[in-house]
């Protein structure tokens, strides 16, 4: 329900929603522009490639967006070798890579996610954090998430706030959190195991 108000898929009946400094009620059409999201399933055609999906939306957007834009989506979500396939052909873990390129052409400042691993396995778990991080980090955008999955929240996210019933009931600072938790862990391994697999091993545990 909240993502739904921000995004002004529900129009809210109390409340104000600040973006930029941009008040929803009053200036949405300004406020959205610097948004992109994704609430549940990425809002793909299928039966187009993934370049035909960016070209599509590029043209639908109220920022001109240069075909010089789409190649750097497209390299920021690591899609190249398969941007040119239908997307009915791609795995769900491409599909949510290419709503996230998708929502970022307009290079909005802040990237809303619903609940953006649902459905994935492991290893589509593991990519997805690696383009969030790699967005944040090379585009500037701030990252938004709204999950029943703690575990993501704690990985992704600097800060946490807790809604019950459309009220925020607690807030935590991931960040510090993080740096003051501390403990040790042994490892017992085999005459046959040397350093640099358990070396390995333990930068695997830290992703």
């Amino acid at each position: 329900m909240t993502i739904r108000l921000i995004v002004s898929l529900i129009k809210m009946d109390r409340g104000e929603v600040f973006i930029e400094g941009k008040d929803l009620n009053k200036n949405r059409e300004e406020a959205l522009q610097h948004i992109g999201a994704i609430v549940e399933d990425p809002d793909l055609y299928t039966y187009l490639s993934g370049r035909q999906n960016l070209e599509h939306f590029a043209r639908m957007s109220q920022k001109p967006i240069s075909e010089e834009r789409i190649e750097q989506v497209i390299d920021l979500v690591e899609l190249t070798n398969r941007i040119d396939d239908k997307v009915k052909t791609y795995s769900l873990g491409m599909k949510q890579r290419l709503g996230i390129a998708v929502s970022i052409l307009h290079q909005p400042s802040v990237l809303i996610l619903d609940e953006p691993t649902n459905g994935l396995d492991p290893n589509g778990i593991k990519e997805l954090r690696y383009y969030l991080r790699r967005l944040a980090k090379q585009d500037g955008v701030t990252l938004l998430v709204s999950s029943h999955q703690l575990r993501e929240v704690e990985v992704l996210c600097d800060r946490a706030i807790v809604i019950k019933d459309g009220q925020a009931v607690d807030e935590f600072d991931l960040r510090s959190s993080a740096t003051e938790s501390t403990y040790t862990i042994h490892v017992t391994a085999s005459p046959e195991a040397d350093a640099h697999t358990v070396s390995a091993i333990w930068e695997r545990r830290k992703k």
